[in-house]
């Protein structure tokens, strides 16, 4: 699953609460104490047996975690080996997948419990999302479903080593009365914030309307002081126009793929005149941007991205996965039960 599935998500359920006349919801963004660092041994290659992984493969992970032992070195010496009885092992490909499926195993246990109300869109309930490390729960009745919520969470780290950090992880809360929502600011453990969350790279903020603000804006913002930050320095100009399609254009696209919401013209014609003047060097240009834009040396070209071209693009990409994934994606059947109830 691509991660901006995840953002598309909880922009339908946010969207979906602010329309509610009786509020009484929250949204919890979960911020792990060193994820891939804690998980106990014992039990990722007890869950990997739990889920039928047999023969082979289920020796090569037994060799690498069933006895590892380390050794430090101080000052030429090597100190006597200990053993490692925790995470998974770093810039191994293996383990996002191991640590994914560790998690499962609480996120299966979250889905099930009757006592954990989730969010629920015309039939469609939902409780979190999770992308590697990263959880987001909506609960409905959040008294009641954050204590069962917490409870899980610490019966699952007594096995699994998972941990919680609360005082980092942040929470909206949608609470109709007043006096309700300041005694639940109190009970709940994690930050209450009245702005914004951040989420996958993504700002998600309390009304949807102000995505473009938190998102847009302050990436265009933030993408001018870095181009002027970078005036000086000692480029080529077709260096500097490799520079904006190896640091500006992933940030936009995958600004493109989260968010493709409809933006206004002055935000591509700010973007293109702050990139043309670095280019360019606060010179006057001596090619016309169209023909910067193609790709042919021979032309001209200096490949430099158009980005409306980019952002029609990725518009394009989520109406052909909403095409051809409508009953598979949870944020799309989400995002079709909300319209069915408007329309």
């Amino acid at each position: 699953m691509q991660g901006w599935f995840n953002i598309r998500k909880t922009i339908h359920i946010i969207d979906h609460i602010n329309k509610q006349t009786n509020k009484n919801h929250t949204i919890i963004s979960i911020d792990t104490e060193k994820a891939f660092d804690k998980i106990q041994h014992p039990f990722l290659l007890k869950t990997l047996e739990s889920i039928g992984i047999e023969g082979s493969f289920l020796k090569i992970i037994n060799s690498i975690y069933l006895k590892p032992s380390g050794n430090i070195i101080c000052n030429g010496d090597k100190l006597d080996a200990f053993p490692i009885r925790s995470g998974v092992k770093q810039g191994c490909p293996l383990s996002p997948l191991l640590f994914d499926i560790v998690l499962e195993t609480l996120a299966v246990a979250i889905r099930e419990e009757k006592e954990i109300e989730g969010i629920k869109i015309g039939k469609e309930e939902t409780k979190l999302s999770l992308f590697a490390d990263d959880m987001m729960v909506y609960l409905k009745n959040p008294r009641d479903s954050t204590k069962k919520l917490i409870e899980i969470i610490n019966n699952f780290s007594k096995v699994a080593g998972y941990k919680i950090n609360p005082h980092k992880s942040s929470a909206f809360l949608y609470i109709s009365n007043t006096a309700q929502q300041q005694e639940l600011e109190r009970e709940l453990p994690f930050k209450i914030t009245l702005d914004k969350i951040k989420y996958l790279g993504i700002y998600l903020p309390r009304q949807t309307q102000e995505l473009y603000e938190h998102n847009y804006k302050t990436l265009s913002t933030q993408l001018k002081l870095d181009l002027s930050n970078w005036k000086n320095i000692n480029c080529s100009w077709i260096g500097r126009a490799n520079i904006i399609k190896m640091t500006i254009l992933p940030k936009l696209i995958y600004l493109f793929s989260a968010i493709p919401m409809e933006l206004p013209k002055n935000f591509f014609t700010d973007l293109e005149k702050n990139i043309t003047k670095f280019i360019w060097n606060n010179k006057r240009s001596r090619i016309s941007r169209e023909i910067m834009e193609k790709k042919n040396t021979y032309d001209g070209g200096l490949a430099v991205p158009d980005l409306k071209l980019y952002y029609k693009a990725a518009v394009i990409k989520t109406i052909w996965y909403w095409l051809r994934d409508r009953k598979e994606d949870q944020w799309n059947r989400l995002g079709e039960s909300d319209l069915s109830q408007t329309v």
